[in-house]
């Protein structure tokens, strides 16, 4: 037993110096404004350098976004100027040194979260699942190449998630009311990094009060409403202002449909139907472009494509037929995690509802709120953009508890089925260092994603 733990251990060590490295390589070697949305947010943060005043949401492409991300990149850049010099720190070193702290925040947040589930849910073997499904998911490797604030906001979400899990392991009051408090400050963080951020806060303020429901021990109802208060309060006094600000200035909580963007307009398919929620067509594998006539109208399609492949073609070659072929292969390997992530969350979800588990009511209310956001934003703006599996690593965690639990009885149904997990997860460590390792195999040389045509007015 302690040799097999050991080798978890030894296993962990692999995740991690592989997940830093490829990382490294990445934020180092990956052309300096190639991504999502970089040369509109590298903008965003040079003008900050110049000028720290909040930009009005339509001034520019990124503008629209919450700030947090903006302004501690721009802290950072400023700082290196202040240091280096202006002119040795344009936008190839900014981008570079933006995405070295970013890549950085991501794999502290994820191994900080991995260590605390090891410490309450016990072992080397849990902390080393957990800490690979968090790092080892394509998108938030490739988001974390890119001048992006995608893995922040997702860091942020997976930290003020631990911090609710630790409020309400039933720790003596003052303990458990600090971790609530501080919950609710970085869930606003969160939310001034990404709108999806703040969801954190109604999935703790709910698990919170429920810990008070009838059969709980006396006082629980009145120590629960308190955390509850606690959590919202300080992430409304943290990031609330901001939503406020552009209420009072503009008339809006958060900008929809702006002048600036207005070329997503013509972007395909400009309609969505039911059957867009329902259809997981096989050019998921195939195909695996959310351009493609076959799965431009899957929803969860197009998220599954994007979430463990690049589906845009903004990491990989465009117009290389082995990209392809790596995707069918990688999303092939990526229904492994699937499988378990859904059932570790069916199972959660019926503790939630029977045993009334509060850590899975939070996890289970988490994932509800974001995948129904998600959806929703999807239906309002109907365009193959919008469709990123990036949009969910805040849910990392909650998908990383749940398919570790059930990863890990699978490994104890016998040591037949245990051998053919552990092949797949050198594998699927492999795949994913080969093909999202920048320069190793592939190395995007042509700025542009998928190659769309605008849709005609009808």
């Amino acid at each position: 037993m302690t040799r097999r733990r050991d080798l978890w251990a030894l296993a962990g060590v692999v995740v991690l110096v592989e997940s830093v490295a490829v990382r490294l390589v990445n934020a180092v070697a990956y052309p300096p404004l190639f991504g999502f949305d970089a040369i509109a947010n590298w903008r965003y943060i040079d003008g900050l350098t110049k000028d720290w005043t909040l930009p009005a949401p339509d001034a520019d492409w990124s503008t629209a976004h919450p700030p947090l991300f903006y302004y501690l990149a721009a802290l950072l850049v400023r700082a290196a100027r202040g240091l280096c010099g202006a002119e040795a720190v344009g936008e190839a070193a900014g981008a570079v040194m933006v995405r070295l702290a970013v890549s950085t925040v991501g794999v502290a947040a994820a191994l900080w979260a991995a260590r605390a589930v090891a410490q309450r849910e016990g072992g080397s073997r849990r902390e080393t699942l957990v800490l690979g499904a968090l790092l080892l998911v394509p998108a938030h490797v490739m988001l974390s190449a890119m001048v992006s604030e995608e893995v922040l906001a997702a860091s942020l979400s997976t930290v003020a998630l631990v911090l609710a899990l630790r409020a309400l392991d039933g720790a003596d009051a003052g303990t458990a009311d600090r971790r609530a408090l501080a919950c609710g400050a970085v869930a606003g963080l969160a939310a001034l990094t990404k709108l999806s951020g703040a969801l954190v806060v109604p999935a703790a303020v709910l698990a919170f009060a429920a810990q008070g429901l009838p059969g709980a021990v006396p006082g629980a109802a009145r120590r629960g409403l308190r955390r509850a208060a606690l959590c919202a309060l300080a992430a409304g006094l943290v990031g609330g202002w901001y939503y406020l600000r552009n209420l009072a200035l503009y008339g809006y909580f958060y900008p929809q449909s702006l002048s600036t963007h207005a070329v997503m307009l013509a972007m395909p398919p400009g309609e969505r139907g039911l059957a867009d929620y329902l259809w997981l067509p096989l050019a998921t594998w195939t195909r695996n472009s959310v351009i493609d006539p076959a799965l431009l109208h899957s929803v969860w399609g197009g998220t599954f494509a994007t979430l463990w492949f690049d589906g845009h073609r903004k990491f990989l070659p465009l117009a290389d037929e082995r990209v392809r072929l790596a995707g069918t292969a990688v999303l092939a390997l990526a229904l492994v995690p699937t499988a378990a992530f859904a059932a570790g969350f069916v199972r959660g979800l019926g503790r939630a509802l029977r045993a009334r588990s509060s850590r899975d009511l939070l996890l289970c209310a988490h994932l509800g709120l974001t995948l129904a956001g998600y959806a929703l934003f999807s239906w309002r703006n109907p365009w193959f953009a919008t469709i990123k599996g990036s949009f969910l690593l805040g849910t990392g965690l909650p998908a990383a508890l749940y398919s570790a639990q059930e990863f890990e009885r699978w490994l104890a149904r016998g040591p037949r089925l245990r051998r053919v997990l552990l092949v797949w997860a050198v594998v699927w460590a492999l795949a994913v260092g080969l093909v999202f390792t920048w320069g190793l195999v592939f190395a995007k040389q042509d700025f542009a994603g998928v190659k769309w045509t605008p849709q005609l007015p009808r």
